[in-house]
Formats: structure tokens, C-alpha cells, sequence
């Protein structure tokens, strides 16, 4: 059972959930991020926190700050909470020396990442997914692009990427370049649902289902807890066939017939790790031999500066307002806890230095969260 463990990707709130959630099991947590300011920092579950340098920007220094941390602090288990993922594989040779790792081998890692590879695969072993496929000429595109039909790249996440493509309109009017970046899906039609796995070497530790409840831009900041056992099954089966080990998020669609298909997978935490106990998640990720609760306790959670922000869009929609009303008034906000308020304050300062990204490089705020960490398969560092 690792004793010390480290958790990188510190500015997330995810990142923050984990870091709680370890600490809760007795584990000691460390907290690494290459922003000045990160939230996991003012968290008294977090026993030191480290800057470190851009893995996208400098991986040389990235790769020796790491090592650095893994021996001073003799780290037992490394822990992603973002793309960051991706980096650190680069060096999961190196990294096995000393500790443990909490996420796959780099095939798997990389295919599971690629959108249209992540289809393939889970279409081989029988699982439902839409129509999907590469853009790689101008002059082939599928019949299913005559009605409204998803383009996205191949390398994406939170929403980016992604174009609502409408019936017969062209993929190069949108923008798209016929190289292979892009994928061409099948819209399928039915409600939104994301689910949330901790996954030792093929086996369910902790799983949950969640509804995005209300959106800010293309990231939910309210999310509901939803009992899915047609997701569970499906998520079940893909990871004991892949032998996946770490934490995989997925998402999925559910039509008016209840049939479930995933049209996209993160190999990382998303927002559904917030609605794990603390324990629960602590000792999925530590121990997985320990028997677990297959529902966690937690029903609704939100991050309550975007909630705000999402607030006007909501009204103005007024699609279900009632019920998202509900979730908000019940929801917990995930940064603040009684015995750790810390990071509900020393937030105001984190996304201080987010607005200041965003103003001074023109760019979302979204972006700035992946600010340096994110991987679009420069330099190839993963084997196709």
C-alpha cells in the first residue's frame, strides 16, 4: 500500500479531490504543478507542494524536477490528474525505478486518447460506439455526414475541437484540414452522460455515472450523480479486455430506448472524481483489494465560481431550469471543506493568475487550465 504518494496537474480541482482523498486514507501527499500558484498548495491535506517546469515547454527540466520530487521525497506512487499523463510516460521507465505508476502502458494510453483509435477498439470488442472515421480526403466523407454529424480533432478535451457540423455542410468549411487530425462522427442522438473509473490492472476499484447539469462553455460545473448500470457494464468490459490500470473517464450516449455508446475517452480524472467520498476514492486508488460501495454517497457537487459564471446562460435558455436549480442549491462546492478551507480562499489567487493568462496570450480560460500541460501529439513521444 504506497504510503507517499504524488499528485501532479496541482492547479485542477481534481487534483485537489485526490489529493483529499489520499490523505483521508492515511497517505501522505505531495503536490506538483508548473504554475507559480496552484490550488492543492493552501489544502492541508497536501504535506508540501513543488513548481516545476512546463512539461510541454521543457520536458529536459520537467523530467529531472520529477525525478527530483520521486527521490527527495521518496514517493511510493505517482498519481496524474491531467494530461500531464502523457509526459510522464515518456519517462515510465525511469519513473518505475522508484515508485509506482497510476496510469496504463503507453500503447494503451496513447490509443485510448486518440478518438478514433478509442472507437476501433472498443467497436472490435462489440461495444456500441457511432459511425466514426478519420478525414483524410476531401472527396470521401460518409453518408452519415448528409445529416448533422460531429467533426472533432483527434487530440482534444474539454469541448475544444469539437464542431457541431450541420447536414451536408462541407468538414473544410469548418476549417478542417484533410490530414488525419480530424475525426468524422455519426451524431447520435439522446442525452449526455460521463462517467468516472479507478481501474487496477482491468479490475473496477471505484465507479460512478454523472450528468452535466449545467455547462459553462463546454466544461460542466455542476454535475449530479446518476445510477447507470448499462454504462458500468459497458466501462467494465472495455477495461477488463484492455487490462486499463489507472483512472479513465468516459463519455457516453444514452438514447430514448436506454442504449448506451461512448463516443470519447479521457485517460485522466474529469469532474466525476468530485462526487467520490474522500475514502472511497483514496482507497480505490491504495488499496484495491478493499471491498467498496459500488454508490458513492455523494449526489451532487459544483465549482461555485463557474456555477456563477453559467448562471446568465442558464436563465436564458431556461431548458429544465427548475431541476438545475435543485442541483445547484444542494450542490457541494468542491473546494471548500470544514476541516480544509484553505483552498476556498486560496483559489481567489489561482485563477488571479488564470484572468492574468488569459488577458495577457489571448486565450480561454479553459485553455489556461491546460496551460502548458496539455498533448496534442507533438513530437510523437507515444508509439502509434
Amino acid at each position: 500500500m504506497a504510503k507517499r504518494v504524488l499528485v501532479t496537474a496541482g492547479r485542477l480541482p481534481a487534483a485537489l479531490e485526490i489529493c483529499r482523498g489520499l490523505a483521508k486514507t492515511g497517505a501522505t501527499v505531495i503536490s506538483a504543478d508548473s504554475h507559480p500558484t496552484h490550488i492543492c498548495q493552501g489544502s492541508r491535506s497536501v504535506s508540501r507542494s513543488y513548481q516545476i517546469a512546463s512539461p510541454r515547454l521543457n520536458f529536459e527540466r520537467y523530467r529531472e524536477n520529477i525525478l527530483d520530487i520521486v527521490k527527495r521525497e521518496k514517493i511510493d506512487l505517482i498519481v496524474p490528474a491531467s494530461e500531464d499523463v502523457f509526459h510522464l510516460a515518456r519517462m515510465a521507465p525511469e519513473l518505475k525505478e522508484h515508485c509506482e505508476l497510476f496510469f496504463p502502458e503507453t500503447d494503451l494510453l496513447f490509443a485510448v486518447h486518440h478518438k478514433q483509435k478509442f472507437i476501433e477498439m472498443a467497436a472490435d470488442l462489440g461495444l456500441a460506439v457511432p459511425q466514426s472515421q478519420l478525414y483524410t480526403a476531401e472527396d470521401h466523407i460518409p453518408d452519415y455526414c448528409k445529416k448533422d454529424y460531429i467533426l472533432k480533432q483527434v487530440f482534444s478535451r474539454a469541448g475544444q475541437g469539437v464542431v457541431f457540423a450541420e447536414a451536408g455542410v462541407h468538414p473544410k468549411q469548418y476549417g478542417a484540414d484533410a490530414d488525419g487530425s480530424w475525426v468524422l462522427q455519426e451524431k447520435l442522438e439522446g442525452e449526455t452522460l460521463c462517467s468516472c473509473t479507478i481501474v487496477h490492472n482491468g479490475k473496477i476499484g471505484a465507479h460512478l455515472v454523472y450528468r452535466p447539469s449545467v455547462i459553462l462553455g463546454s466544461v460542466a460545473v455542476v454535475f449530479r450523480q446518476i445510477n447507470q448500470q448499462a454504462i458500468r457494464k459497458w466501462v467494465e468490459t472495455f477495461v477488463a479486455a484492455t487490462g486499463y490500470h489507472g483512472i479513465v473517464s468516459m463519455d457516453f450516449i444514452v438514447n430514448s430506448q436506454g442504449e448506451v455508446a461512448a463516443i470519447e475517452c479521457n485517460p485522466r480524472p474529469t469532474s466525476g472524481v468530485h462526487l467520490f467520498e474522500p475514502a472511497m476514492m483514496g482507497y480505490a486508488i491504495r488499496e484495491p483489494s478493499r471491498p467498496l460501495p459500488e454508490l458513492s454517497g455523494r449526489q451532487r457537487a459544483q465549482i461555485t465560481l463557474g456555477m456563477l459564471s453559467a448562471l446568465p446562460a442558464v436563465f436564458r435558455k431556461q431548458k429544465n431550469l427548475r431541476e438545475k436549480f435543485l442541483d445547484i442549491v444542494q450542490a457541494r462546492d468542491v473546494m471548500f471543506a470544514w476541516r480544509d478551507p484553505g483552498p476556498a480562499l486560496y483559489q481567489v489567487i489561482c485563477y488571479g493568475y488564470l484572468f492574468y493568462l488569459s488577458w495577457t496570450r489571448k486565450i480561454s480560460l479553459t485553455a489556461c487550465m491546460m496551460d502548458g500541460v496539455e498533448w496534442n501529439g507533438e513530437e510523437a513521444p507515444l508509439p502509434v
